[in-house]
């Protein structure tokens, strides 16, 4: 969902959002945005160990998110 202000991804399955952060980013700051948060939430996978590397835990999805915003502050819902 695109809106004005923010970008909504949803998904379910093995769909990498993580991983396409880097184009989405670069698609905003092509047209002159200059994104300063993200807000991430997950499930717990019934079968985590079939996820991709960076969705199979926690960990790992924050290591991720600390590559753009390494400040930034990650709790899990």
């Amino acid at each position: 969902f695109v809106y004005p202000h923010q970008v909504v991804l949803k998904t379910c399955g093995t769909t990498t959002l993580l991983e396409g952060l880097t184009e989405l980013l670069e698609i905003a700051t092509s047209r002159g945005l200059s994104p300063h948060a993200a807000s991430y939430s997950r499930r717990a996978w019934i079968f985590p160990d079939r996820q991709p590397q960076t969705h199979q835990t926690w960990g790992n999805e924050v290591s991720r998110l600390r590559e753009f915003w390494p400040e930034g502050r990650w709790s899990q819902f």
